[in-house]
């Protein structure tokens, strides 16, 4: 199995955003067996185009690791010990969440919360207010372009309001969460 280490000075030269590195540590889901390899784990809305080609760059600096996409199931043992195993899904794509959070808006939804914080201002000039209306304006804003409401939403927090991804590399299902990502040996 290649070096935890090396992979991961490989990977910083070409991704400058924060990973993680898991080991392959089960091929059935059930019982823990020595490591056969390690897993990256790259952002949460990473796109595949970025993933396969860090596999590609691993594939040509370390051609004996046979980097692979692949989906990782883990699921939580003990307290912080997690049974790692490659799954059985060959060809994996980003998830679509159909389950959306408390407080999050489409378009429509957006644009009405945007009228209903102005019509607030009106009323009361509160720096918090207006930063708040400045910000949802300013999403509504960028996901007015390209693809984006299909692929996201919005969602508030507090006083706040941030994307919410709609196609990610990672889920969770009962007590396993799942993750697209790189395999090497």
């Amino acid at each position: 199995m290649i070096e935890k280490s090396r992979i991961q000075e490989l990977i910083k030269v070409f991704y400058q955003q924060p990973f993680k590195i898991f080991y392959v540590n089960s091929v059935d889901g059930e019982t823990f067996i020595k490591p056969t390899g390690l897993f990256i784990s790259l952002g949460l809305t990473t796109s595949m185009r970025t993933i396969e080609g860090l596999r590609d760059v691993i594939s040509n600096t370390y051609p004996e690791s046979n980097p692979l996409v692949v989906e990782l199931s883990s699921k939580c043992m003990t307290g912080d010990q997690y049974l790692n195993t490659i799954t059985d899904n060959r060809n994996p794509q980003p998830y679509v969440i159909s389950e959306f959070p408390e407080d999050s808006f489409d378009k429509t939804m957006a644009e009405n919360e945007l009228v209903k914080l102005r019509e607030m201002i009106r009323e009361n000039r509160d720096t918090t207010l207006l930063a708040a209306t400045q910000k949802l304006q300013e999403l509504i804003d960028r996901l007015g372009q390209g693809d984006g409401w299909e692929t996201h939403r919005i969602i508030k927090l507090d006083s706040d309001y941030k994307i919410f991804h709609k196609v990610a590399n990672y889920k969770r299902e009962g007590n396993l969460e799942l993750r697209i990502g790189i395999y090497v040996k």
